[in-house]
């Protein structure tokens, strides 16, 4: 029963997703620890906004069979019969959606080192010097923004260095100027 109310969950997002023009991405929580113990636990086992943009990717059979095995541990012969798939089929499914997802590790990223980025990234947008952060960006950058239709956003994803930093550039100058930027945890991630 769980996993068809998640099949149904899954199509009718990608319906709403159909009337919107731009990517989806997954709507952030933002995180207040508030001293109540399972709150706190509940917020700090939550997936990363990273890992829930991933798993954007997959197809609502690749999503199901991946987190059966990832999350809860079942093994494929069950998985397959959740599915109503043989084992073989199972396997491949799983192994298609581990390769859209492309990471062994959400931990591949020590925490000091995405905090020393994102301390980087403030100060370049605080400052409004945008090109502090050419060294830090991969040449193959990838900028991704979600407007849900209400805001004005960039429709298609932006592609390389170059044009990611003239977008953060123009981003800064027109929104950023004279304020302050800040960290916060969304999804368990910083």
């Amino acid at each position: 029963m769980f996993v068809n109310r998640c099949k149904n969950e899954l199509k009718s997002s990608r319906k709403k997703k159909e009337a919107y023009i731009g990517p989806w991405l997954p709507e952030p929580l933002l995180q207040k620890f508030n001293g109540e113990p399972v709150e706190n636990l509940i917020q700090s086992d939550q997936l990363s906004y990273s890992y829930l943009v991933l798993m954007e990717n997959l197809s609502p059979r690749e999503r199901i069979a991946y987190v059966l095995r990832n999350a809860l541990g079942l093994r494929h012969g069950e998985i397959a019969d959740i599915l109503k798939t043989s084992t073989v089929n199972s396997r491949k499914i799983l192994s298609r959606a581990q390769i859209k997802i492309g990471i062994k590790s959400e931990k591949d990223l020590t925490i000091n080192l995405q905090k020393y980025f994102i301390d980087q990234f403030i100060m370049a947008l605080n400052n409004g010097v945008i090109q502090k952060l050419t060294n830090l960006l991969s040449n193959d950058v990838l900028f991704t923004a979600d407007g849900g239709g209400k805001v004005r956003s960039a429709i298609n994803v932006i592609k390389s260095k170059k044009r990611v930093l003239a977008l953060i550039t123009g981003i800064s100058k027109k929104f950023f100027s004279g304020k302050n930027a800040n960290v916060a945890k969304i999804n368990n991630q910083l």
